[in-house]
């Protein structure tokens, strides 16, 4: 099970269900049944802080994300651990995303950025900054013998390659 914060309004599309939460602290189930695959879409998104928190969907079914235009910040462990995770698109809005905000997320091939966004880029299965100096984290849905780590990058975040399937990284 999964608390709502209060004042957040979504939907949850998944396997013969569709529950929409609004107006105070709620609690739903993860799964509907064995192996069942969400699509999370969020609507109508309402954080008045502007971020998703910390572990805020660990361990989750989620299949596809589409964060809203509301959030500014992904925080750490966010959405660590989400197996069955195959793509996040990220809009423009999000300006910060911490370390370990998409870990273990074995299947995730697709971080889709914004081509708007001023902070991050996706490039080959890799999330860096705009200015590609700063490699964010490894799609560890992409699977690769050999990575070589380019030249642009001057820093490598905390967690980048957690869960990730390359047998070697060269720098």
């Amino acid at each position: 099970y999964h608390a709502v914060p209060d004042g957040i309004r979504f939907a949850i599309q998944g396997k013969n269900a569709v529950a929409r939460l609004s107006q105070g602290a709620h609690r739903f189930p993860a799964h509907t049944a064995e192996g069942a695959r969400y699509q999370y879409v969020f609507h109508d998104f309402i954080l008045s802080q502007g971020f998703i928190g910390f572990s805020a969907f660990e361990d989750d079914s989620l299949a596809s994300v589409k964060i809203p235009s509301s959030v500014t910040k992904i925080e750490y462990n966010a959405f660590n651990g989400c197996k069955l995770l195959t793509s996040i698109d990220i809009p423009s809005s999000v300006t910060e995303i911490e370390d370990g905000a998409f870990a273990c997320c074995f299947n995730l091939k697709n971080i889709n950025v914004a081509a708007d966004n001023a902070n991050f880029a996706y490039v080959d299965g890799i999330l860096y900054n705009k200015d590609l100096t700063e490699l964010v984290s490894f799609a560890d849905g992409i699977k690769k013998d050999i990575f070589a780590i380019s030249s642009t990058v001057t820093s490598v975040r905390g967690y980048a390659f957690m869960g990730c399937s390359v047998e070697r990284i060269e720098v």
